[in-house]
């Protein structure tokens, strides 16, 4: 589908991280853009001020007999009254899947790390001259319109030509959630790592293995894939490892995708050396087949530097320069959500985790950049099925913090099922206080008392991490005035 034509369209959901980025999309080509969603929020409001008309109740009339086309959350319910109209209709996924018909497109996939990875890759792109269209699941400090960059070329100026073949670029995130990202139609795709998630949609890990396979084999055979090789050695997984697939590619095909790996062992073809932390800092050293050169990133967390990893692999295989990459590492403050620092005094960060293992690489994080500081983990958990699922992986991850106040878990609308509600809250800490750690763990009730409760074991030096998908943010942001 071409949005040339495209004059009017409505969003459903328009309120969401996704959804909001398509809607600014088309606000940047001139279209006339309505939306609706439950409440009025930060987004939604920037959304207007842009000039997007937005309805805060969910009814037919909400959309005009003109329209060309609805966009809507997949969050948004198959019954909803303005999906009705016989409209033609995109979900998001599909939204972008049909854009990138469009570009030279580089999509980032994994469990953990998509957004920064994103992020990253875009703004190395965008600071070596490929003028690429992006699109994440955050916000990027530096970016005007936050959760997507418009190429110079579609900003109503003189256009730009991408550097390398008169490409036009898009760089997405894509989301393994119902294994959406297989709507994408990339050159190029990064796999960050794999963990079992989203079983609700997936049942088991290796569905979730099988997806990413596919996804993989979407690459043509002139593209490129990037995959993590250290996260690829620890998995137990068949034929759908990269590197075997690379392997039978290499015996059946002449033509084939270049394929990178990288990560700290041996043998990556991008592998970080003598990584170290200091300052809060961290540096490494990178040594692929194009140089050796070293690497400072002001964010923390091994997790981070291989998202950096990921990103330099990406960059430099489509030609961007290595003094580029380490520029903007260096430069690179982090995105919304994603350990964002709030204030100093308490340390308050606000982190989008709500896996096992995000849970465990931010406490270690935390306490590389901050030694010697208390660690006090407000965790909101999301979704009861989630939970279910991996309730002994949790209790672990969350025995971890010196204290831990634990909040209700967060309803997934849609998502949740009858089966799942025998888990709470009360149960997982009662796993947690034996699960072996030595810290001080609460409970902390619904979103008003856990703030409450927060204000009252916080201390001024203490590292503090709001941490979990739902709405648990608005206690960081609470905690920050």
């Amino acid at each position: 589908m071409s949005f040339e034509k495209i004059k009017k369209i409505h969003c459903v959901g328009i309120g969401g991280i996704g959804v909001s980025a398509a809607a600014k999309f088309f606000l940047s080509r001139g279209a006339t853009v309505t939306g609706s969603d439950v409440f009025s929020t930060a987004i939604t409001r920037d959304l207007e001020l842009r000039g997007a008309r937005i309805f805060y109740e969910h009814q037919a009339a909400n959309v005009a007999a003109d329209v060309d086309l609805i966009i809507y959350s997949p969050a948004v319910s198959k019954d909803n009254p303005e999906l009705l109209k016989g409209v033609s209709e995109l979900s998001y996924p599909e939204f972008l899947g049909e854009l990138s018909r469009q570009y030279f497109t580089i999509a980032v996939s994994g469990t953990h790390g998509k957004s920064t990875t994103t992020a990253l890759i875009g703004l190395i792109l965008e600071a070596a001259g490929f003028d690429p269209l992006v699109i994440v699941g955050s916000r990027v400090p530096g970016w005007e319109l936050c959760n997507i960059r418009i190429p110079v070329s579609l900003r109503g100026s003189a256009a730009t030509e991408a550097i390398s073949n008169n490409k036009k670029y898009f760089v997405v995130e894509a989301c393994e959630h119902q294994a959406n990202m297989l709507n994408i139609h990339p050159q190029v795709v990064v796999v960050t790592n794999m963990e079992p998630d989203h079983l609700d949609f997936y049942g088991n890990f290796d569905n979730v293995k099988n997806a990413f396979q596919k996804f993989i084999q979407l690459v043509p055979k002139n593209g490129l894939v990037v995959y993590n090789g250290d996260r690829e050695a620890e998995l137990d997984w068949n034929y759908a490892r990269p590197s075997v697939l690379k392997l039978i590619w290499q015996m059946f095909f002449k033509t084939r995708p270049r394929w990178r790996s990288f990560g700290f062992n041996t043998p990556n073809d991008y592998q970080a050396l003598d990584r170290e932390v200091k300052n809060s800092s961290q540096f490494f050293n990178v040594q692929s087949t194009l140089a050796k050169f070293h690497v400072k990133l002001n964010i923390p967390g091994k997790f981070n530097a291989y998202n950096a990893l990921a990103a330099i692999a990406a960059t430099l295989e489509l030609g961007a320069p290595i003094e580029v990459c380490q520029q903007v590492l260096a430069n690179f403050k982090g995105i919304w959500r994603r350990f964002e620092i709030l204030k100093e005094k308490p340390l308050i960060i606000s982190d989008y985790g709500h896996h096992p293992t995000a849970i465990i690489e931010t406490v270690k994080a935390t306490r590389e950049f901050y030694p010697g500081r208390r660690i006090v983990l407000v965790y909101q958990p999301h979704q009861h099925h989630r939970t279910k699922m991996l309730f002994n992986d949790f209790a672990q991850a969350l025995s971890l913090p010196d204290v831990l106040i634990l909040s209700d878990i967060y309803d997934v609308a849609g998502r949740e099922e009858t089966a799942d509600q025998d888990v709470n809250s009360l149960k997982l800490l009662e796993m947690i206080k034996l699960s072996g750690g030595v810290g001080e763990y609460h409970y902390g009730g619904d979103i008003v008392e856990t703030e409450r409760l927060a204000r009252e074991i916080i201390k001024e030096n203490d590292a503090v991490l709001v941490v979990g998908a739902g709405d648990v943010d608005s206690v960081a942001r609470n905690l920050f005035k």
